[in-house]
């Protein structure tokens, strides 16, 4: 039954109870003909399911609008980026940039109105924020229009200008949302869309493409009920945080032990003051190999995400010969159904704790990582800003709070782009920006995954970022040939790694030419090399003629 609901999430299949029957809305690019009879065999324990969910949402309570006043609370999610900014306010590491490719007959008067009907419709695209009584608060700004920015461009110049477009912005005064357009040709241009991650996250721009195709097309909006100043409210009030006082009681209980941070080999010595200069390194688990993935996380009754995540705790366990791992992941933070259709900062981080124990199987394993995930997915009401406060982590600014490795899913499904007039595709920018030590980001596409390591370059040389893949996908080959492996038999080195290590390194022997005594060898050395420094001590040195 799990298993099923699983596949029916991957597969963004829809389902209700309409009069006692199962009603179903299927995608139409899937063919789910297997799924479908998988249904039929499961319709009771679904039916079931779905009651039992309707009598949760039930006594799910509603959201109400926040009474009208200056100023409103910031959501916990606001306030860690408010920390952040205050932090670094020259910083562009929470800029969240999107560039897209426009062939086609471009109307840029258009653009520009869209967009501030946009800003008009949802009221976090015109927020600014303000510090009341020492207490960083939000102020919805009654109206707010924003030009385009324009440039002629040789398609050469065009990451330049993307560069240089993504700037600082000011939290205090705003506008917190930028629109560039770059003309290339007469029908190809390149638009450049930015802006604060405390105003948006990833789902949020979803709805902004989708919202900006369809005014743009000419469709009509159905007004919102909610803004996001409402979320923050009702999030911060007493009785909210009391309804979620027992998921705090199971982050407290998975916390009561104190992490040590991740050790990993780096390059390069820890700065004293974190940096987030970036490199990313992308690779590939091919359709052969995603397939024998697939087939073990189907058996488990685990997901993809899981199998993947496993494989990547293991890896920094052989990196890091530790077993008590903290690997943080993103959560979309919508859980309450009033939320899905609002812009804003949703998005919170899960610090997914597991323990390595070597002498089990990687199957047991996984079995573990799924146990623990759905855990923490089950109590994810609870933020990890407030997790931070409670548990009272001592600030390192060499570090990010309880871990420094992320790991992200994306199942990526292909949709078309429907603008009459205008092909839109991505724009592959480089991504200079690492918050984390390590970031892997795992994309399912065309039955195969594209994966990229994101690291930060003032720890690791591009070259060991290399090699960490190639551990990485020879714990996946192992895994997925042998799931009964034990982990302590992993092997992530290769033969000519291993022989270095175990006799290259240890052929030490040298031999020396016979002298009657070690006076006679530094003699030597004197007739050598005389100018040749032998000694230094502090600023001082010796060469092997003065101590002759």
């Amino acid at each position: 039954m799990e298993n099923l609901l699983l596949k029916l999430r991957k597969n963004k299949i829809g389902i209700q109870l309409v009069n006692g029957s199962l009603k179903l809305d299927i995608p139409k690019y899937l063919d789910a003909q297997e799924i479908v009879e998988e249904i039929k065999n499961n319709k009771t324990e679904l039916i079931k399911f779905i009651q039992s969910t309707q009598s949760f949402k039930t006594n799910y309570k509603v959201i109400e609008k926040a009474p009208e006043k200056e100023y409103y609370t910031l959501s916990s999610a606001q306030k860690r980026m408010y920390f952040l900014y205050e932090y670094n306010k020259t910083s562009v590491n929470y800029n969240t940039p999107q560039v897209v490719c426009l062939d086609g007959d471009l109307n840029a008067d258009l653009v520009k109105e869209v967009f501030n009907k946009l800003i008009n419709r949802h009221e976090s695209l015109r927020t600014i924020f303000k510090v009341i009584d020492e207490k960083p608060v939000q102020k919805i700004l009654e109206t707010q229009e924003i030009d385009i920015e324009f440039f002629n461009s040789l398609p050469s110049e065009v990451p330049n200008i993307v560069q240089k477009f993504i700037r600082p912005f000011d939290l205090n005064n705003g506008p917190l949302i930028r629109i560039g357009v770059i003309q290339l040709e007469q029908e190809k241009h390149v638009l450049i869309l930015d802006m604060h991650h405390i105003i948006t996250d990833g789902v949020s721009d979803s709805i902004l493409v989708k919202e900006f195709m369809a005014l743009y097309t000419g469709e009509t909006l159905a007004p919102l009920s909610l803004q996001y100043k409402d979320y923050a409210e009702w999030q911060q009030q007493n009785s909210r945080q009391s309804e979620i006082s027992e998921q705090k009681e199971f982050w407290l209980n998975l916390y009561k032990d104190e992490v040590q941070p991740i050790n990993l080999p780096t390059d390069f010595r820890r700065p004293n003051i974190k940096g987030h200069q970036g490199g990313t390194a992308s690779f590939g688990i091919d359709e052969k190999q995603a397939k024998k993935l697939k087939s073990i996380s189907e058996e488990s009754g685990s997901t993809d995400f899981m199998t993947l995540l496993s494989g990547y705790y293991i890896l920094l366990y052989k990196l890091t010969n530790q077993e008590d791992i903290v690997i943080g992941t993103p959560v979309a933070g919508r859980e309450h159904e009033d939320l899905s259709g609002m812009i804003g900062m949703f998005v919170n981080t899960l610090p997914l704790r597991n323990r390595i124990k070597k002498d089990a199987t990687f199957k047991e394993f996984l079995a573990q990582v799924k146990t623990n995930t759905l855990a923490c997915i089950h109590n994810q009401s609870y933020q990890y800003e407030s997790l931070i406060e409670e548990l009272k982590v001592e600030r390192d600014t060499s570090r990010n709070p309880l871990f420094d490795v992320m790991f992200s899913y994306q199942n990526f499904i292909e949709e078309e782009v429907d603008i009459p007039g205008l092909k839109l595709s991505a724009y592959e920018k480089e991504d200079k920006v690492s918050k984390f030590d390590l970031s892997l980001v795992a994309t399912e596409k065309n039955d195969q995954f594209t994966c990229k390591l994101a690291y930060s370059v003032d720890l690791f040389t591009e070259e060991t970022i290399h090699r960490f893949i190639t551990y990485y996908k020879r714990i996946v080959a192992t895994i997925i040939e042998n799931p009964d492996i034990r982990l302590s038999e992993i092997d992530i080195l290769s033969e000519e790694e291993r022989f270095r290590l175990t006799e290259g390194f240890n052929a030490t022997g040298v031999t020396f030419p016979e002298y009657d005594s070690v006076l006679d060898i530094f003699d030597a050395q004197v007739s050598q090399s005389p100018d040749r420094i032998a000694v230094v001590h502090r600023d001082d040195t010796l060469t092997y003629g003065d101590l002759s």
